[in-house]
């Protein structure tokens, strides 16, 4: 899978993307006090980093890249 990230100014929104198309999709708040362990708390919740073997990502805010 290919996981598509558009980090916004107040939201962050995520897609999943297989061979069919898309395939599941969500939004997170954009929070600049995140940290990097926590980040991969939440995506490691919501996801198995096993089967994604690429990320795409959009950034409006460059401190969270």
């Amino acid at each position: 899978m290919l996981l598509a990230a558009d980090v916004g100014n107040t939201q962050t929104a995520l897609g999943l993307y297989d061979t069919g198309g898309l395939t599941d999709h969500g939004r997170l708040a954009t929070e600049r006090s995140t940290t990097a362990d926590e980040l991969g708390f939440v995506l490691g919740v919501l996801l198995e980093f096993d089967a994604v073997y690429g990320i795409c990502l959009a950034s409006t805010v460059p401190v969270l890249v």
